[in-house]
């Protein structure tokens, strides 16, 4: 069971940086929070491209 959102399936599980299991969608947003807060970007996003 993912330690966050509490989901039971996924199609891959990951671990926060506690080690704790979660869900791959909460594995992905915890991993783009850190990069975030760490300054760094993901490529394309300095370019300010529209949706």
């Amino acid at each position: 069971m993912c330690n966050l959102c509490r989901a039971r399936s996924t199609p891959a599980w990951r671990k926060d940086s506690e080690g704790r299991y979660v869900c791959n969608a909460c594995g992905l947003r915890l991993r783009q929070r850190e990069r975030l807060r760490m300054g760094k970007h993901t490529a394309g996003s300095e370019e300010g491209g529209s949706l």
